[in-house]
This record gives C-alpha cells, structure tokens and sequence, in this order.
C-alpha cells in the first residue's frame, strides 16, 4: 500500500511538471529555423488594392468645375492601359495653350490710293508722287549696275590662266648632307644656355621697362586729370549716341508688325507706283488711260502682308518636242519615250 501511494505521488508531481512546461512553452517565443525564415521572406502578405477612379472631364474647364464632374463607368476591355492609367490621375485645373505668333502683319488689305494716282490729280501731290517713282527707279538702276560690275569682275577672275611652273622644282643639293630636320623639340647643348651674365642683364632690362611703364601710366593719369572736362563731354557724347541707338531699337520693335518679313529667299520690294505723266493725263473719265492690274496688286498685297513669301515669275516656258504620227503605221516603244 505504501508502495502504491508512492507511485500515486511521483505520478502526479510528473503530471504536474509537464504541464508547467507546456505552459512555458506556449508563453515563450518560438525559435524558427532556416527554412521557415526563408520562406517568411518569400511569402508577402498581399497588398490592398488601390481602386481607379476613373472619370470623363473636360479638359478646356476650371480645376473646381473638373473636380466635381460625374463618375462615369469604363470598360476596361476596350480601352488602353495608357489611357486608363492618364484617367486615373487627380485632374488638374486646365490651361488654355500659348497662342500662336501671329505671322500677318497689321497692314491693311486694301490701303487708300495715294491723291496723285487720281484720273485728275492735284498738281502738288502728282508732282511728290512722280519724284518718289523717279527716286526708286534711280536707285534699282544703281543696284543693278552695281551687280553687274561684281558679276563681271568675278567672271574676269573666273577666266585668269591657271599658275604654271616652267621647269620642275630640284631639292637642294645639301638636303642629302643635312640629313633628317630637326624635329619641334631640338636637343640643346650648353652653348645655348645663358650664362649668370647674361641672366642678370635680362633681369635689370625687364625691372627698367617695369619702371618705365609705371612712369607712363602715372603721366597718363596726370593728363587724364587735367582733361577732366573734356572727358565728361566725351561722356555725355557717348550717352546721347547711346540714346539714339535705344530710341531706334524701340522705334523698329514698335514698327515691326507693320513691316513684310522675309519668308522665303527673296525679299519683298515695294513696287513702282503707277503714275501717268502730265502729258498723258485725260480731260475725263472716259477718255483716261488703264495703268496697272488688279490681280497684280491682289498679289503683291498678299506678299506684303506675309500671307505668302516672295517668288520670281516663270520666265522660261518649257518646250515640247514635236512628233508627227503617220496614220495606219505602229508606234514603237522608242517614240513614245
């Protein structure tokens, strides 16, 4: 009996002691081997997924109006990834875009005839009209005669005989005897070097033209000095040519959108007014002369306001060949060419 009372205690004093380790076990922290870390680390929890918004706004409205446009459902299916990535971004207020430069001038279309190209012109204006057609003629002329002169002093060059060399050129007789050049770096020999002699006659010249010139720049500045006055003219010269040169910039900024701009590789020249002299002048309306095109001066319109750039007219018309056909005979390959 005493023996089995025994074995009763041991058995529960072991119950007991598993259950304490069981316990501290459980309440303990796991230690977790190489494989199971390896695959915590490849094994990532699945992230949420960001939901897309995705709207129809119009682009030209403001950034409130756009915020609260309505929420219209996309098919995916049918429609890019792009654009469904651009859709679900947060609009952003729009902004109209840069307009263009304006490339016409402010040139009228049509502007008023000058008072002399009238049928019965005034004398005064006539006359003014006819010494501006007289002065631009002039000027054309002295241009082109001056085109002429280059043309033929380049063609006179283009024509000089080539330069010819009568007899060949012979080397030297020594060129053998010499032997090779020397090169860019020849060796130096102590012949060539300067001796402390010679070193300290260099450095007492170089301190005398040191002295020298501190002695020029010191008069210099005297004579500056007492030309103090005519300095502050010089000065104030130099500002108004300046001043002239600003107000010109400004003036031709001012004036460029009333100028022709150059588009392409001529430039646009005002044309010569028509103008019909004293003698030709009609009594009447009836009896008055045509002078000038309409479609010309349509034309020339257009090019002065940079609507179109500046061409030469067609002056060489192309020519075809004549061929004759004989009927009933068979054209060949060759004269269909």
């Amino acid at each position: 009996s005493t023996q089995s009372t025994w074995e009763k205690k041991r058995g529960s004093q072991a119950n007991e002691a598993a259950m304490q380790v069981d316990e501290t076990e459980a309440a303990a922290p796991k230690k977790r081997s190489r494989s199971d870390a390896k695959t915590a680390k490849t094994t990532k929890a699945p992230a949420a997924k960001r939901q897309r918004v995705t709207r129809t706004v119009d682009v030209w409205t403001a950034g409130e109006a756009a915020k609260d446009a309505p929420v219209v459902p996309i098919d995916e299916m049918w429609v890019a990834p792009q654009l469904l990535e651009h859709n679900s971004l947060a609009p952003r207020p729009a902004t109209k875009p840069r307009k263009a430069l304006p490339r016409v001038n402010k040139l009228p279309a049509v502007p008023l005839p000058h008072p002399g190209t009238a049928y019965i012109p005034p004398p005064t204006p006539h006359q003014k009209l006819i010494e501006e057609a007289e002065k631009l003629v002039h000027t054309r002329l002295a241009e082109e005669n001056r085109l002429d002169v280059i043309a033929k002093r380049m063609l006179r060059r283009s024509r000089a005989p080539p330069f010819t060399v009568s007899a060949p050129l012979q080397p030297s007789q020594n060129a053998d005897q010499e032997g090779e050049s020397p090169g860019p770096n020849p060796p130096t020999s102590s012949l060539d070097k300067l001796t402390r002699a010679q070193r300290n006659k260099q450095k007492r010249r170089r301190k005398t033209e040191d002295e020298l010139d501190k002695k020029r720049d010191l008069k210099k500045q005297r004579v500056d000095i007492d030309r103090i006055r005519t300095i502050v003219t010089e000065i104030a010269q130099e500002e108004t040519v300046n001043e002239e040169e600003l107000q010109k910039r400004k003036a031709k900024i001012s004036n460029k959108p009333f100028t022709t701009a150059r588009l392409g590789r001529l430039k646009f020249e005002p044309p010569v007014p028509d103008v019909l002299l004293p003698d030709e002048i009609a009594s009447s309306l009836r009896a008055s002369r045509n002078i000038g095109s309409l479609m010309a001066d349509r034309y020339r319109s257009l090019q002065e306001r940079n609507i179109i750039p500046v061409t030469l007219p067609a002056r060489h018309k192309r020519k075809y060949r004549l061929k004759e056909y004989v009927r009933g005979r068979k054209i060949t390959d060759q004269e269909l060419v």
